[in-house]
């Protein structure tokens, strides 16, 4: 089993602001990802053009996912908060419910 982590950035692509809420953000993840555990933080990203943020985030852990499963994930986070990139960490897990 893997547990899949998506680390999302919250500010926009092309104002390098933050324009949504957090509240707004964690809505549209828990829509496009259904089961999963949210946790915040800060991060700091390097852009394509070479400049410095950082900002807050939000990390997405999903468990009993198909790989390609949380990769569509993150590509329809991706668009819907209109990120550059977000990152991607495949862990491997012995989990199960109870």
């Amino acid at each position: 089993m893997k547990k899949q982590i998506l680390y999302v950035g919250l500010k926009d692509k092309d104002t390098k602001k933050q324009i949504i809420t957090k509240a707004q953000a964690r809505n549209i993840i828990i829509n496009v990802c259904g089961d999963c555990t949210l946790s915040d933080s800060i991060g700091a990203y390097t852009h394509e053009n070479g400049k410095k943020v950082r900002e807050q985030t939000i990390k997405v852990e999903v468990l009993f996912r198909k790989t390609k499963e949380a990769k569509e994930m993150a590509k329809a986070i991706k668009e819907k908060l209109n990120q550059e990139s977000i990152g991607y960490e495949v862990i491997n897990s012995n989990s199960t419910l109870l």
